[in-house]
């Protein structure tokens, strides 16, 4: 039989360590922390194996930094790091954590992930201590926060805003994990659409919607409720995104606790079975159906991780790219310095953003025909997770869940690392901004898809 236990412990960042990391933005620290940043751990077992999901509110992790959680994690569980999944929500309100090598202050982030471990460790501890048999069922419902953000200009230029036409997944997934008496221990939340309601201007730091929709969902459902994050690359939050209007944060997130809040109750009556009683005469003659609880049959459930090969763009050399850093980084420092004009900090701020990015994957993928990305599979009966250390675009996520073997598919990016966009060939062919800071080819997108299929067909 399943078991599952979930936990939270909070990661509130200090407020002496960089925020955002928006190219654009003038300020370095935010001035206030507007909800607590959550560390939610849910663990899974069946007496032979076992998993962890966790899901951080933060933007990105490093490769390393994912590493090292899971290994704590793995370490203190006695499992394999490889049946530890860490996930980020990628909201742009929190630290810089990830590659922070761009950032002020950067001596800040090696303590601040040493507390990231600490209490992921401890949530995860306690979310096993807390483990109990459970049925689990999972829904399907719908939303329409999420916005394609692939803006085509006039002159044909392609930009990071808002698209109304443009291609969108309203799909919301949730899964549920009730105990033998039917109360919610945990729930999932999935969903697609870049956390940045919060943008450059913006000096609060905040789990953005993500952690509203996970209040919402724990203040009406009841449980504690985990949000993965979906294949949400060209998805963004659209023409009251990139601003700092908490209302259309508050607005986002209850509209999408409103759609996981009903398909988790939708859910809940699966757990139960109806059949007609009796006739009560009452004026009308009444139909009385009594209502049981479903036995609690054994959940197929199985962990796996697998290497995908991806093959590599053109990328710049590293040594190239980590000059420039160097001279970008002393050109900011001294922009800051000098009380420069906001427009000569922002513009600076911006050219070594883009180029941190474009180092970034230099420095993990230059010279290398093919990349091996980690796919990451968790399998609870009828459903299964998966994630990746990608931004995927939505029509791959779309074409994973539509073609999937499972009758819930739940793909996500963010998970056990950064490594960057991964654009469809229909985007490579438009350009923009997603198709510039990417370290792989355009066929990419496809063969991800083409082998995580495959693998699903082998689970």
């Amino acid at each position: 039989m399943l078991k599952a236990g979930a936990a939270r412990a909070v990661i509130n960042p200090p407020l002496t360590m960089a925020q955002g990391g928006w190219g654009a933005q003038t300020h370095i620290t935010p001035t206030h922390i507007e909800s607590d940043f959550w560390c939610t751990a849910l663990v899974l077992g069946d007496g032979q194996t076992a998993a962890v999901v966790l899901d951080l509110d933060l933007c990105l992790l490093s490769n390393l930094q994912a590493d090292q959680i899971r290994t704590a994690i793995a370490a203190a569980l006695r499992i394999d790091k490889l049946q530890v999944r860490v996930s980020t929500t990628h909201t742009h309100a929190g630290p810089v954590v990830g590659d922070a090598s761009h950032a002020p202050n950067r001596d800040l982030v090696e303590l601040y992930v040493r507390y990231l471990i600490e209490q992921s460790v401890s949530a995860a501890v306690e979310a096993a201590n807390r483990q109990v048999t459970v049925s689990v069922h999972a829904e399907y419902g719908a939303c329409s926060i999420g916005k394609n953000r692939r803006q085509t200009l006039d002159s044909g230029r392609i930009i990071t805003g808002f698209n109304e036409s443009g291609e969108t997944d309203p799909t919301v997934s949730i899964v549920r994990f009730d105990d033998e008496e039917g109360k919610l221990v945990a729930s999932i939340v999935h969903y697609a659409a870049h956390p940045t309601t919060l943008g450059y201007t913006n000096q609060a730091a905040s789990p953005d919607y993500p952690g509203v929709t996970k209040r919402f969902v724990e203040q009406t459902v009841g449980g504690i409720c985990l949000f993965l994050q979906g294949a949400t690359g060209d998805i963004g939050p659209g023409p009251g995104g990139f601003l700092d209007r908490m209302d259309v944060v508050q607005d986002m997130g209850t509209m999408l606790g409103c759609a996981a809040s009903q398909a988790l109750l939708e859910a809940r009556n699966k757990q139960f079975r109806y059949s007609f009683s009796e006739v009560v005469e009452s004026g009308a003659s009444l139909g009385i159906w009594s209502r049981t609880r479903k036995p609690q049959d054994p959940v197929a459930f199985q962990v796996l991780s697998h290497k995908l090969s991806l093959p590599v763009g053109d990328l710049k050399p590293t040594n190239e790219l980590e000059k420039i850093n160097t001279e970008l980084v002393d050109k900011l420092t001294a922009l800051r310095d000098g009380n420069a004009p906001a427009e000569q900090i922002s513009e600076a701020n911006f050219q070594l953003k883009r180029n941190n990015m474009a180092l970034r994957y230099s420095r993990n993928f230059y010279g290398k025909p093919f990349a091996e990305i980690e796919a990451h599979f968790i399998r609870v009966g009828d459903t299964v997770l998966i994630g990746v250390p990608l931004e995927p675009f939505t029509a791959t996520g779309k074409r994973i869940r539509a073609h999937s073997p499972f009758p819930y598919t739940l793909f996500s990016g963010y998970s056990n690392g950064a490594n960057g966009y991964l654009a469809t060939a229909e985007a490579f062919a438009e350009g923009g901004y997603e198709v510039l800071q990417t370290a792989f080819a355009p066929e990419a997108a496809d063969l991800l898809a083409d082998q995580i299929l495959q693998v699903l067909d082998s689970l």
